[in-house]
């Protein structure tokens, strides 16, 4: 491992309807005429494909802090990389994509990608976030849904892919959430669970907000080893979380717990995980545990 503010870039090439790819662009070109930036910069790279992460754990080797360009589904494939190769790696995010939820709850509000770069390369601060695992086979930092709210977002994710390119700008593209969600919100029929308990979702979450910003506890701490457990009995339920954003006196409650903690559904329930769609993943599982797998430093 070379120098501690030495940084390696990883930029999504396709998020924020192709700001990543001029972002990668953009930043090879300073590199190249900024002796500053050539020295701390170990390498610009593109994040692989899921499951294609052979050359990204060679990339990280290079340098001690991993700054990731993209939106809440980079920073969950780069933690869930870094996890599984088993490095210990510092992240920073610039965020790109269309919620951006761990960058608003954690960022540094910086829109410049050069002050962002030299902010961390001269005086970072850090701290320390959760990271979880479902069942143990995926790690995540923000949240995990069931069921409507997991319902709503895989069609959302859905409308972006065919349509986000005619977007540029991640407000345009989270606008598609109230057409999605609406129809979603009718059409959905399916509990959670089945049973004495049956719920229209479930949700549990690390940070103060999810999902494009609504509000799932204003107390919660990225660094206590807790999630914010919201059982969500019913479509009206739902809609007052949502509304809770705008209309504080209609957030339902959420329950801080240490995990483990033990989840049923329907095996056919969608489920979601920091905003990327799981439900093929687990598809026929009735039964999800969340556990506690440590923390990563995050510098801003």
């Amino acid at each position: 491992m070379q120098g501690e503010n030495l940084i390696s870039v990883f930029i999504n090439p396709v998020s924020g309807g192709g700001a990543g790819s001029r972002l990668y662009d953009a930043l090879e070109k300073r590199r190249a005429d900024d002796p500053f930036l050539k020295k701390h910069i170990a390498g610009i790279f593109f994040t692989p494909l899921p499951g294609n992460g052979v050359a990204t754990r060679d990339a990280l080797n290079a340098a001690p802090t991993a700054l990731i360009c993209g939106g809440d589904g980079t920073v969950h494939h780069m933690v869930n990389l870094i996890k599984t190769s088993g490095q210990n790696r510092r992240i920073s995010v610039f965020p790109l994509g269309t919620g951006n939820d761990f960058a608003l709850n954690l960022g540094s509000g910086e829109t410049d990608i050069f002050r962002h770069l030299r902010r961390l390369i001269d005086r970072p601060t850090a701290r320390e976030v959760d990271i979880f695992s479902l069942n143990g086979r995926v790690f995540f930092t923000n949240y995990a849904s069931f069921g409507l709210d997991a319902h709503i977002l895989s069609l959302h994710q859905s409308a972006v892919r065919r349509v986000g390119r005619l977007l540029p700008f991640p407000f345009l593209r989270r606008s598609l959430y109230l057409p999605v969600g609406l129809w979603a919100f009718v059409t959905y029929g399916k509990k959670v669970a089945d049973g004495e308990k049956s719920h229209t979702c479930v949700i549990a979450a690390n940070l103060r907000t999810y999902a494009g910003g609504s509000v799932i506890s204003q107390t919660s701490s990225p660094a206590d080893g807790m999630m914010e457990l919201v059982p969500i009995d019913g479509k009206g339920a739902f809609l007052k979380l949502v509304l809770s954003r705008y209309f504080p006196a209609l957030h339902p409650n959420a329950r801080s717990s240490r995990p483990p903690l033990s989840i049923r559904t329907r095996g056919d329930s969608p489920v979601q995980v920091d905003g990327e769609d799981y439900s093929a993943q687990f598809a026929g599982t009735g039964e999800f545990t969340i556990t506690h797998e440590g923390s990563i430093t995050v510098c801003i």
